[in-house]
């Protein structure tokens, strides 16, 4: 797991992991994938959006990482654990038995999103053995956002999951820790836009909010992601189902403002990594910094472009 803080642990940090014998996943910050010498698997986030991702590549991505390969990413998700999991499990000549239908919902799900991966691949969305361990794996997720020097341990459990070797009894083990979370009871609604506080929860929020709300403004004051060491600062997040938001121009509008009360230029927001952004259908603050927006200019930003 790569750190996108700006400190000098960061540099330390990451300087152990990139190299000649890295491989990326899905690391969006142009400087550190730069860094990655065997390239980096990240279908989704560039200037196109392309409807891929990076679990699916790891399919057919060639060649395959040899021993002593880093696999290193920025973001954890079901996306990016199951890519590493997909890569470990082909280098180590377990490829046969990878369950590509799984891999494929999880991939269209993180392309797609989960409204219009269900309208256009009912097959795969009715079914509730893909349904329930693609639920285990973003269980696997949160638990690996938790702690993150467990990375490498809970890789090896979602290849598991991928290869179906997990046993009933550790599958449902999985699901009751993810059946046990809740909800949140701290919801404002403004419109049709839900706002969710949820303090060191940030990562279950989202998840939580956007099975809920089709637009929803998820903030974390005390969010400490894995790549950030002992960091801890406020997140913000704007989750969205597709068609509830016009994101592009949300997020313009969002970097706008944001540029004004910095008093910088959107050129110099996006140089200085004090810029919003994000995968299709999230719009976050910028890792490590605090936004100077406010709540209510968040919430209005939103509520004008949904």
């Amino acid at each position: 797991m790569l750190r996108t803080d700006d400190s000098w642990e960061a540099l330390n940090h990451n300087s152990g992991l990139l190299g000649a014998k890295t491989l990326g996943i899905e690391v969006t910050f142009p400087n550190l994938a730069a860094q990655c010498g065997l390239g980096n698997i990240d279908p989704q986030h560039g200037t196109i959006r392309k409807q891929s991702s990076a679990v699916e590549e790891a399919l057919v991505y060639n060649p395959l990482p040899k021993d002593g390969t880093a696999l290193v990413t920025i973001r954890l998700d079901k996306d990016s654990l199951g890519a590493m999991a997909v890569l470990t499990l082909r280098a180590e000549g377990q490829e046969r038995y990878i369950d590509r239908n799984l891999v494929r919902c999880i991939g269209l799900l993180d392309s797609m999103g989960i409204e219009n991966a269900r309208r256009e691949y009912p097959e795969l969305f009715e079914n509730s053995f893909y349904r329930k361990y693609s639920d285990a794996i973003q269980q696997i997720v949160i638990e690996a956002m938790r702690e993150p020097a467990l990375l490498a341990q809970k890789i090896g459990v979602v290849a598991s999951i991928l290869k179906g070797s997990l046993s009933p009894e550790e599958m449902d083990n999985i699901i009751a820790r993810r059946e046990q979370f809740n909800g949140f009871s701290d919801v404002e609604m403004h419109g049709k836009v839900a706002f969710v506080h949820a303090s060191k929860k940030y990562k279950e929020a989202r998840d939580w909010a956007n099975r809920r709300f089709p637009i929803a403004v998820i903030h974390d004051p005390e969010f400490s992601a894995p790549d950030s060491g002992s960091l801890v600062y406020e997140r913000w997040s704007i989750v969205r189902r597709p068609g509830y938001l016009d994101r592009d121009r949300c997020e313009r509008a969002i970097n706008q403002a944001e540029a004004e009360e910095r008093m910088l230029t959107t050129s110099e927001l996006k140089q200085g990594s004090l810029a919003w952004g994000g995968p299709t259908n999230i719009i976050s603050s910028p890792p490590g910094k605090s936004t100077k927006l406010t709540k209510a200019n968040i919430i209005s930003i939103v509520r004008a472009h949904s």
